[in-house]
């Protein structure tokens, strides 16, 4: 006699363990908040958080399933969390399965896994849909911003860059010039720097792809947005595009190495010298050569200073 612990699993969900530990939970948002079981914090900064079948406290720093926490709770290995569980769900142990019925659960879960698969991609795409609305929507001026990009030695790009409520915003686009999200950078001390639109990918570029043929030189890609800007102000003729961070430089790099390829155009990529910035241009020089760029073609422009923005402000 054994016990499933998938079917433990579903008899008792993480939400009715905490609520059976004694602890009140209230929804904000898509996910349930409140009293950590296992440090009692219950603080915004030791906030206890359930979203779908997983936790995780803010205070503690631990996280996990509902196994996990009965696991540490309980101070028991794995086995006896299982048990712990079936005993307050009402799970019986049922006879170990054989090999057909292992490989029928196996399948099953192979094919929950490939719906929820499509659902978050479905639901990735309506998000997307959006945000060209997202943009249109944006001030085309704010005070507040314009100060702000001219304290970094950014001015102009009327039109191309927007303001939300207390940021500077850029589309990311897709080479068909598609825009997919929305990102925001923060005009004040507030962490994390950037935001993007709920729901919507990372992996688009700033600046028009579309604009490769009415431009010269070689194609600049930048590791973020306030580099982007720079970068457009310093090299006004050559198409600036900009990834949503370095790690996403490689992945633009392969979006655009057979275009590139086909019109025989340089890239050049303009990286800070953090380790940072030296792993995220290692690697599109990896990419751009998997793809077919050739050497003679790849260039790197390491910025002075601690941004680009730097070499625009008077000294």
């Amino acid at each position: 006699m054994a016990l499933d612990k998938e079917s433990v699993r579903d008899a008792l969900s993480v939400r009715e363990y905490v609520e059976y530990l004694g602890i009140q939970l209230r929804r904000v948002g898509n996910s349930l908040r409140g009293a950590c079981p296992l440090c009692g914090g219950s603080k915004r900064a030791t906030k206890f958080s359930i979203t779908g079948e997983r936790w995780h406290c803010y205070g503690c720093g631990e996280s996990g399933d509902v196994f996990a926490l009965a696991q540490l709770m309980e101070r028991c290995d794995f086995s006896s969390a299982v048990k712990q569980i079936a005993g307050i769900a009402g799970v019986a142990p049922t006879v170990e399965y054989d090999e057909s019925e292992r490989k029928r659960r196996q399948q099953v879960r192979a094919m929950k896994e490939r719906d929820k698969q499509k659902r978050q991609l479905r639901e990735r795409q309506q998000a997307e849909t959006s945000a060209g609305a997202v943009w249109e929507h944006l001030a085309l001026e704010s005070e507040s911003g314009r100060r702000y990009l001219a304290k970094r030695g950014i001015w102009g790009l009327h039109g191309e860059v927007r303001f939300g409520k207390n940021s500077v915003c850029l589309p990311l686009r897709q080479t068909d010039g598609r825009i997919t999200n929305v990102v925001g950078r923060y005009i004040d001390d507030r962490s994390p720097k950037i935001r993007g639109l709920k729901g919507c990918g990372t992996l688009g570029m700033f600046g028009d792809f579309r604009k490769l043929d009415v431009t010269t030189g070689p194609v600049m890609l930048t590791e973020g947005l306030a580099d982007w800007c720079s970068a457009r102000l310093l090299w006004t003729e050559r198409l600036i595009l900009g990834a949503h961070g370095g790690h996403r430089m490689a992945d633009i790099t392969r979006m655009i190495a057979a275009q590139l390829k086909k019109r025989g155009r340089a890239l050049m990529f303009v990286a800070h010298r953090d380790n940072a910035g030296k792993r995220a241009t290692k690697a599109a020089l990896e990419a751009a050569r998997s793809e077919g760029l050739l050497d003679e073609n790849l260039f790197v422009y390491w910025v002075q200073g601690n941004d680009l923005n730097d070499e625009l402000r008077e000294p």
